[in-house]
């Protein structure tokens, strides 16, 4: 919101000419705004783009093939990929630790998202606690 209720003719010719070259450049000289009446209706000041600081991961000391505290692991049989239904795993993620893995059939679940690990797939926990899936063996 300007101060003002009108925009001074000084700023308003500097403007109108950098918004008809954008504009017309954006539509590839279709249309033509030049004697175009224009009205200013809302404006926003933009800033400069701000250094965002790299994060400092941390990385796992050591791997460990068990986690924390046992899994919810309750075996249910779901459907895979429309064949029949396969024994599955449901783990709480919350518990896996880097070092971990889960084969597939599994179902990881976390407090924002829910992870499926289809059978022949292995998800893996990486040194900085990142799910991974590999494919195969």
């Amino acid at each position: 919101m300007l101060p003002e209720k009108r925009v001074k003719a000084v700023f308003f010719a500097p403007l109108r000419k950098r918004f008809t070259a954008r504009y017309e450049h954006a539509l590839r000289a279709r249309f033509r705004l030049r004697g175009a009446r224009l009205e200013m209706r809302d404006a926003a000041p933009a800033a400069p783009p701000l250094a965002t600081p790299q994060p400092r991961l941390s990385a796992a000391k050591k791997l460990s093939a068990k986690s924390t505290r046992r899994p919810s692991a309750q075996a249910q049989r779901i459907w895979a990929e429309g064949k029949k239904a396969a024994p599955t795993r449901f783990s709480n993620g919350a518990f896996l630790v880097p070092g971990n893995s889960i084969q597939g059939a599994g179902v990881i679940e976390t407090t924002d998202t829910t992870v499926v690990v289809h059978p022949g797939r292995t998800l893996k926990v990486d040194k900085f606690g990142n799910f991974e899936i590999v494919f195969g063996k």
